[in-house]
Order: structure tokens, then C-alpha cells, then sequence
């Protein structure tokens, strides 16, 4: 197994001028030039607090493993600049694309690029793998969905889903109205803070406004223009999850992608410990 190295607060520029804030979980090379396959993992679930614990366990894991891995706070979320304007929007989808090509062009990766996430990650897994980024070469989404409207939280099958909506919408809305991290965000971070509060929407009520399928729940959605992916698909689900027509979905129809499934006895959370048994240790399988 290889040694750890673990960089915080790497600024990965994206196109619109923002840098966005990542950590990084980089094998130390046991040869000259030895390079590694980078896997991406972004969403909005603050890393430098909230998340950190989990993010060094399961990385570095990955990284011992021969794996560089990024850990990327999203657009005007946790120590990453900007305002949350809502989930998945075209520029977080653009951010992922650059992010992916950033790494692919750092010293230490050979090139080949994959994503990772459950739920909020899963999604932006698939959604800049229809992006096709020239280096992304393999997408592990795990409880995700390619049918924002259909099947999500906000709607299913066009009925409002009122617990699920609620209990979501305001764990986003506390999470975005923390700070940043002060030692990272500089010493304006207390007006980065006040520019979040004032400009960051709550989301449920957009979501509202958008009771029937168009182009708001396209956006996002993978579905129905499934040969978008052509980059290599492992989907996880569980049959006591509500993302499971998805993965079947996925597998019927990304015609133009090599792919398969993992379906276990599972709720919405990783195979290692969710409930119902029995669990999987999972990170054999990315």
C-alpha cells in the first residue's frame, strides 16, 4: 500500500474565473514519474467540517490504494466561492467537466479520470459524464437518479413528495448559511458570509413553482437521451431505496456505454453499513 499525502484547500479554477476549494488525497509515488488514476467526488456536504472525518477515512483508503482523490466542496458551498443559486445547475454541471480536466493535467495523474458519489454526488457524477469530459473514463453513482422529475425527491410521477422535499430542502438551506472556513475563505470571509445569507434562495421554492415536467427538471436529468454517457457506468442501488428504477433504467438504455449494476437488500446509504443486511464493503467494488 502506498503512503498518504493529504493537501487542503487546493484551488481548482473553473471557467468562470471562480476557484473552487478541494482537498486532496494523493498516494506518494514509490518510483520516479509514477502517476495515478484520479476519482472525483463533489457535493455540497461541507469537507473541512461536517464531512471531514468520513472524507479521510474513505480517501485515504483509495489513496493507499493507488488512487488520488479530490474532494470537491460545490459552488458556494462549504470553502468553495460563490452562491448555492440551487441543485445542479448548468455551471456546477461545468464545474465538474473542468474540475475533471484540471486533474487529469496535474503531474501526479496519469490521465484517467473517474467520479464518485451517493445521492447529490451520484447526480453530478452522471450529469458531467453526459458532459463528456475527454478524460473522464468511469462513473460510480450510487442512489442516483436520471430523472430529476420522475423520480426524486421533489415529485414522483408528478406527485408532490412533501416529507422528503422538506426534511432535504432545510438541511441545504442550514448547511449553505454556515460560514466559510475562515482560514481558507481570507480575511473577507466574513463578507463571503453575509453576500451567502443575502443572495442564497431557499430552494423548496422553486421546486414549487415548478410543479409539471419541462425544461427546469431536464436540466439535470439524464433521461431521455440516454446515449449521452459514453464513459463506463457501475451503478449501485438498493431495493429499499427510491432510486432503484433507475438503475434498471440506466442499464436498459446507455446503449453507448459499457455498464453494469449492483442491486442490494439496501436503504439510502453505502453497502458497508446500510440497513437491511447483509452489507458489502464497497470500496473493493470502485
Amino acid at each position: 500500500m502506498y503512503a498518504v499525502r493529504v493537501e487542503h484547500n487546493v484551488r481548482i479554477p473553473v471557467r468562470d474565473g471562480l476557484e473552487l476549494s478541494a482537498n486532496l488525497f494523493l498516494p506518494e509515488p514509490t518510483t520516479d514519474g509514477e502517476r495515478f488514476p484520479a476519482i472525483l467526488e463533489m457535493i455540497p456536504y461541507r469537507k473541512d467540517d461536517w464531512r471531514y472525518a468520513t472524507d479521510l477515512s474513505r480517501m485515504s483508503y483509495l489513496a493507499q490504494h493507488g488512487f488520488a482523490c479530490c474532494r470537491l466542496d460545490v459552488r458556494g458551498t462549504g470553502s468553495s466561492p460563490g452562491i448555492a443559486l440551487d441543485e445542479y445547475t448548468p455551471a456546477e454541471t461545468r464545474d465538474g467537466y473542468d474540475a475533471v480536466e484540471w486533474l487529469a493535467a496535474q503531474p501526479w495523474c496519469n490521465g484517467n479520470v473517474g467520479m464518485w458519489g451517493i445521492s447529490y454526488g451520484g447526480f453530478t457524477a452522471i450529469q458531467v459524464a453526459m458532459l463528456q469530459p475527454p478524460h473522464l473514463k468511469a462513473i460510480f453513482p450510487v442512489y442516483a437518479t436520471d430523472d430529476r422529475y420522475t423520480d426524486d425527491v421533489h415529485y414522483i410521477g408528478g406527485c408532490l413528495v412533501v416529507s422528503e422535499l422538506a426534511q432535504y430542502a432545510v438541511s441545504q438551506v442550514a448547511m449553505n448559511a454556515l460560514p466559510p472556513k475562515p482560514e481558507y475563505a481570507g480575511s473577507d470571509w466574513a463578507q463571503q458570509w453575509r453576500a451567502r445569507l443575502e443572495q442564497t434562495p431557499p430552494w423548496t421554492l422553486e421546486w414549487l413553482r415548478r410543479q409539471t415536467d419541462g425544461p427546469y427538471w431536464r436540466q439535470g436529468s439524464l433521461a431521455p437521451d440516454y446515449e449521452r454517457i459514453t464513459c463506463a457506468i457501475y451503478h449501485v442501488g438498493g431495493w429499499n431505496d427510491g432510486y432503484t428504477n433507475a438503475v434498471l433504467r440506466m442499464q436498459e438504455r446507455c446503449t453507448a456505454a459499457p455498464r453494469k449494476a449492483l442491486i442490494g437488500n439496501w436503504v439510502h446509504s453505502l453497502p458497508d453499513h446500510a440497513y437491511p443486511g447483509p452489507n458489502l464493503d464497497w470500496l473493493h467494488e470502485l
